[in-house]
């Protein structure tokens, strides 16, 4: 697996990511919420980005369980990783690739084959969400 950053992944994730790696469709892994936030206790759940090269949908949400764990596992479809690196201006929080933009900005990743990096990079480089209220979060 190539690691964006090191991170100290449980048992049952770090198993549940080794199987990922293995499936060619898994482009990438991103780790949000309280794992990547260092915030991890003894009742937290797992929270994935799981980037699937798939055309559609967008992106979905599934739950399942993991190691006596809820785990939450965002699944994006890999191209919308094209589409980030293609804006040229902040996206509008109602727009399709906002919740995609928002996941990589503050999210640890754990496996990336797909571009998951350039577009994580490229987004908090750039400020791609733009602030609730000002003018150029209705530019996109």
């Amino acid at each position: 697996m190539k690691m964006h950053r090191e991170v100290s992944l449980p048992g049952p994730l770090h198993d549940a990511i080794e199987r990922l790696s293995r499936h060619n469709q898994a482009l990438g892994v991103l780790l949000i919420g309280s794992l990547a936030a260092g915030a991890f206790t003894r009742v937290s759940d797992y929270d994935l980005v799981v980037v699937v090269d798939m055309e559609e949908p967008l992106w979905y949400v599934g739950v399942t369980e993991r190691g006596g764990r809820f785990a939450d596992i965002v699944v994006v479809a890999g191209h919308a990783l094209a589409q980030i690196q293609a804006l040229d201006a902040p996206v509008a929080h109602g727009h399709a690739l906002a919740p995609v933009l928002r996941w990589p900005l503050d999210g640890v990743i754990v496996l990336d084959r797909g571009g998951l990096c350039a577009a994580q990079e490229y987004a908090r480089a750039r400020g791609m969400v733009a602030p609730a209220g000002s003018e150029s979060a209705y530019r996109a």
